[in-house]
């Protein structure tokens, strides 16, 4: 039978594992039949050096400092609220400051999971999900204090993070409500509801001092979302 080929991957934009791995899926379709073709490259190794602005996904210390030393910019996802804002943003701009970088060259999101629905109390009830999930590795196994969690909600999120699931659905929701997480999770992280609570959640993120909102999503109806923050909410705001 005929063989099943790649022609022709290299071992420096793609790291060996990965190739690997690839040929090997293919030979689960196609067993005994796949063949994986190494060089050493020519337009994908031609291109080093000359990407598009790499900007760092950050919530902890660490990643922050890199994302300030080295990168184009962060999508920062650690909270809107002042104090959040203010924390995380100082450290990304002292890290670039310490790298001999302007700190106006760091382009900084921030990051909210979003849900907006004409029934409010629909997105609220879907948004707890991503809240589950997000809000485990923001927070971490260490010091909550450190990462501004309240005395009274330390305890829960410890327990959130032992409980959740890392594929976000309905149990995760329900166990944000159960352990009594979801008012301060929701404000600290997203923003949901009806366009008009939206609104002024974002308004008061802009406040807090967010001048960039980027948005993740596992909204009860995602199409709707984006037409309705994109029509009712993004207009407002920039007026």
């Amino acid at each position: 039978m005929p063989g099943v080929a790649l022609c022709v991957t290299n071992l420096v934009t793609r790291h060996p594992a990965v190739s690997a791995a690839s040929i090997a899926s293919v030979n689960l379709l196609a067993p005994g039949r796949a063949v994986l073709g190494i060089g050493v490259g020519h337009s994908g190794t031609r291109n080093l050096g000359a990407p598009s602005p790499v900007f760092l996904a950050a919530s902890h210390p660490r990643s922050l400092r890199a994302a300030g030393a080295t990168a184009g910019g962060a999508f920062i996802n650690f909270g809107l609220g002042a104090d959040d804002v203010r924390a995380s943003e100082s450290t990304v701009l002292e890290a670039a400051r310490a790298a001999g970088r302007d700190a106006d060259d760091v382009e900084i999101w921030q990051i909210a999971c979003l849900d907006c629905h004409e029934d409010g109390d629909a997105a609220r009830r879907k948004i707890g999900a991503i809240l589950a999930f997000v809000s485990a590795y923001i927070m971490g196994g260490g010091d909550l204090a450190r990462r501004g969690v309240p005395p009274e909600h330390r305890a829960p999120l410890a327990e959130l993070r032992r409980r959740y699931s890392t594929r976000p659905g309905d149990a995760d929701a329900a166990l944000v409500a159960e352990l009594g997480l979801f008012d301060y999770l929701s404000r600290r992280l997203a923003v949901c509801g009806t366009p008009d609570e939206c609104l002024a959640q974002a308004r008061a993120a802009r406040a807090a001092g967010v001048r960039r909102l980027f948005t993740v999503s596992l909204a009860t109806d995602p199409v709707r979302t984006v037409r309705l923050f994109g029509e009712r909410v993004l207009p407002l705001l920039r007026s």
